[in-house]
C-alpha cells in the first residue's frame, strides 16, 4: 500500500523555528526595553530570561521569542499553520527593523519538524540494495524552489500509543544579504519560503522517501 501523501499539510507540524540574522544591531543595548514593551498583556509581562546572549520571552505556552544584537529567533510548538508562523514572525521582524535599525540582514531561515505517522511499520526509506543494516537517519541537502535546504529524516516512536513515525527535520533558508532599507524583501522571502514548504518540489522529496 502506498504511503505517499497528497500535500505537505498532511504531515503533523510538531515544531517550527524561524531565525533572522542581522549585523550592527547593537541599538538593542539601548532600546531593548522599547522592543519588549510590545509584549505586555495589560499590566502583565510574560515570563522571560535575560543573559549576555540576549533576552528570551515566553509569549504563551506554545511560543517563545529570543532577540539579541545579532538575531531574532522564534519557536512555535504544534503551530496551527505555516501562515500563522509567518505572520507572527514578520510582525516581530518589523519591530526589530524599526527599533534596532540593523545595517543589513544576512540570513533568513525557517526550520520545521514535520511528522508522518506510519502505524505499525516504517516505510523503506532507503532501498535495501543501497545500504546494509537498518535505517536510522539520513541527512541531505536539496534545492527547494529557489532556496537551499537541509533535510534530516529519522525514526520516531510515539510511546503512549506505540505508533511508529518518521520525523522530517527540514530547514529552508536564504543567505542573501539584504540592506535594512530594502526590508520589504524580508517579507517577500518569508512568503517565498512558506510557498517552498507548500511546493510540489518538497512534496516530491517527501513522497520519494515514503514510497
Amino acid at each position: 500500500m502506498s504511503k505517499q501523501i497528497q500535500k505537505i499539510n498532511n504531515l503533523k507540524k510538531l515544531e517550527g523555528f524561524l531565525q533572522l540574522n542581522f549585523s550592527k544591531g547593537f541599538k538593542y543595548v539601548d532600546k531593548a526595553g522599547e522592543f519588549f514593551n510590545h509584549f505586555y498583556h495589560g499590566d502583565k509581562f510574560p515570563g522571560y530570561v535575560m543573559d549576555p546572549t540576549g533576552m528570551t520571552v515566553k509569549i504563551d505556552e506554545k511560543t517563545q521569542l529570543k532577540v539579541s544584537p545579532h538575531h531574532l529567533w522564534m519557536h512555535f510548538v504544534e503551530p496551527d499553520s505555516f501562515d500563522y508562523q509567518s505572520r507572527e514572525f514578520l510582525s516581530k521582524a518589523k519591530l526589530v527593523n524599526s527599533i534596532f535599525e540593523p545595517e543589513k540582514y544576512t540570513r533568513l531561515g525557517w526550520r520545521s519538524y514535520l511528522v508522518y505517522e506510519c502505524g505499525g511499520t516504517y516505510p523503506d526509506i532507503i532501498p535495501k540494495d543501497c545500504i546494509k543494516g537498518e535505517f536510522s537517519e539520513i541527512v541531505f541537502t536539496k534545492k527547494i524552489e529557489a532556496f537551499d535546504s537541509r533535510i534530516s529524516v529519522s525514526k520516531l516512536i510515539k510511546e503512549s500509543a506505540n505508533t511508529k513515525a518518521i520525523l522530517f527535520d527540514i530547514d529552508i533558508f536564504n543567505k542573501q544579504d539584504i540592506n535594512a532599507t530594502d526590508f520589504n524583501q524580508i517579507s517577500t522571502f518569508l512568503k517565498d519560503i512558506e510557498s517552498a514548504y507548500r511546493s510540489d518540489a518538497l512534496l516530491e522529496v517527501v513522497n520519494d522517501l515514503l514510497k
